[in-house]
């Protein structure tokens, strides 16, 4: 399923336009977490390829806003593989991007912002532009469908407690004595079957 399709499933009733056209990213929702440092430009590269192949796939035309210092592979303003990119240098600069972007597209109920920053968000909503949290464009950028690619999420899994070892219940469960007779007719009638 496309995008155009996804969005339009995901923004049934509520009044959404069937044309998405266009696509405002934020570039840093989509990028692996980097412990809170600014995105590298390897993973900001990463990014743009992860884009520009979904952007031929779709057909959509697309905005990427990313941190700022500016690749040397896509100025600020050029395109990347037919995506614009832009650069910012925080949340302040990112809203005023997006306003401009939404205020000069024709069709802003086609248009969708992508972005995890509620003053970007709030902005682009006040506009007419409808908005996404990235987590929701990742399932869709997914051609698995399911949202996952494979890698582990990082998370430790808890270890489990004694109590918590199925081979220990099923062991406790079967050298445990009957309580009552009801009981010990029904273990005796499965032991003979």
């Amino acid at each position: 399923m496309g995008i155009g399709n996804t969005l339009k499933s995901l923004f049934a009733g509520s009044g959404a336009s069937d044309d998405v056209g266009m696509v405002v990213i934020d570039g840093v929702a989509l990028g692996e977490s980097s412990g809170g440092r600014s995105m590298r430009p390897r993973d900001k590269v990463a990014v743009l390829k992860k884009l520009a192949v979904f952007v031929e796939k779709e057909g959509v035309t697309m905005t990427a806003i990313l941190p700022a210092p500016p690749l040397r592979e896509a100025a600020d303003g050029a395109d990347y593989r037919k995506i614009t990119v832009r650069y910012t240098d925080g949340k302040a600069d990112a809203a005023k991007i997006v306003g401009r972007i939404v205020k000069r597209a024709g069709n802003r109920s086609g248009l969708t912002v992508v972005t995890q920053k509620r003053e970007v968000e709030e902005v682009a909503a006040s506009l007419g532009a409808m908005t996404m949290r990235p987590a929701t464009f990742k399932r869709a950028l997914d051609p698995q469908g399911d949202g996952r690619r494979g890698k582990p999420s990082g998370r430790k899994r808890r270890p489990q407690k004694q109590g918590d070892q199925p081979e220990k219940i099923a062991e406790e469960q079967q050298t445990r004595e009957p309580q009552d007779e009801n009981e010990r007719i029904v273990n005796s009638l499965i032991d003979t079957l």
